[in-house]
């Protein structure tokens, strides 16, 4: 009976090890992330011309994101997780801030293949000014078996208008 036992243990570990051999997926290095720096906030004013610290309704901008990624044989499905931060402002008069803000897959060639744009609503408690909130979502990159979508990309951003822009390129030459 004692001779039994090794080869016991060996079909034993065979068997617990061979569960890779069935997995036909391979895993790749997710895509990188970047956040622009001219979106990566978003300075709310209320509506007139006054442009200065009075009149800031909230400051909102992508503190973190985090990236997941499964690949199969149908391509790379990535679980993302958006941080958005905001504090509100003196001309603020809500106890929230909506904020919207894209996700953007672009190709090797850092050509747009998908964007999406999403809004978050992020919560200020009563006599505190600052707020955050996690918004997850999953992308797909549909690839060839076997192909990594590391040379891909995962771009953030806050959706801005075109003014919005232009002050956070001047916020930014500051």
């Amino acid at each position: 009976m004692q001779c039994f036992k090794p080869i016991f243990l060996v079909i034993a570990f065979g068997a617990l090890s061979s569960c890779s051999m069935f997995d036909n997926s391979t895993q790749f290095p997710c895509p990188a992330v970047g956040i622009p720096r001219e979106t990566a906030t978003l300075t709310r004013f209320r509506d007139g011309p006054g442009r200065d610290l009075t009149d800031v309704i909230f400051d909102a901008g992508i503190q973190n994101a985090k990236i997941d990624c499964t690949y199969s044989s149908k391509g790379v499905a990535i679980d993302l997780g958006v941080v958005l931060g905001a504090e509100r402002g003196p001309a603020a008069s809500a106890h929230t801030a909506t904020v919207p803000y894209f996700i953007a897959i672009v190709d090797p060639n850092r050509n747009i293949l998908a964007k999406e744009v999403f809004t978050a609503t992020l919560t200020f408690p009563p006599n505190v000014s600052q707020a955050a909130v996690m918004d997850e979502t999953q992308e797909t990159i549909p690839l060839p078996k076997n192909k990594s979508a590391e040379t891909y990309g995962i771009v953030i951003g806050m959706q801005l208008t075109p003014d919005e822009v232009e002050y956070n390129r001047n916020k930014i030459l500051r």
